[in-house]
């Protein structure tokens, strides 16, 4: 039996503002529309929201928050005093058997007065997991800015999807 949990993030962003990343679930199922059965629960919490922070840039570069937290700017970026985090999603069931769990992610780009992409980076995409063994996926990401995209609010969304097998 496969079961998803997909989570969506709103992604906002200025130039000279905050980017942020909300965390909402979209929904769960077993991939045909049935409700779970509450013997097999996997259960995704987060904690954190993806932050890049506010910055400023003259011609381009990128910002990049890793999945452990770290934060490196590279090109033309300079970064002001804020608050820069990645996301933590811890990962349980209650199934005694050991079951692998896969994460997908997808994302649209930011869309505002211009164009721009995000790509997420995970610490790991597959584990296995157990009701003894919990899990843990940290989530980072890298903004790239250009040269003449306009300052102002940028949306888009991520999906992550953890399939649980």
């Amino acid at each position: 039996m496969i079961i998803k949990i997909i989570f969506q993030f709103i992604r906002l962003l200025s130039f000279f503002g905050l980017f942020l990343i909300s965390i909402s679930v979209l929904g769960q199922g077993n991939g045909n529309g049935s409700p779970i059965d509450n013997s097999q629960t996997l259960t995704v919490s987060s904690t954190g929201s993806l932050q890049f922070g506010r910055f400023s840039r003259l011609n381009g570069g990128n910002i990049t928050i890793s999945p452990n937290g770290n934060v490196v700017e590279s090109g033309d970026i300079f970064l002001m005093n804020s608050l820069r985090s990645s996301v933590r999603f811890d990962i349980t069931t209650n199934r005694g058997n050991s079951n692998l769990v896969n994460v997908t992610v997808f994302t649209t780009p930011l869309t505002g007065p211009g164009t721009l992409e995000l790509s997420v980076i995970l610490d790991q995409t597959s584990f296995i997991i157990d009701k003894n063994n919990p899990a843990i996926v940290n989530m980072g990401g890298t903004i790239t800015i250009g040269s003449d995209d306009l300052p102002g609010i940028y949306t888009g969304s991520v999906s992550v999807i953890f399939v649980y097998e």
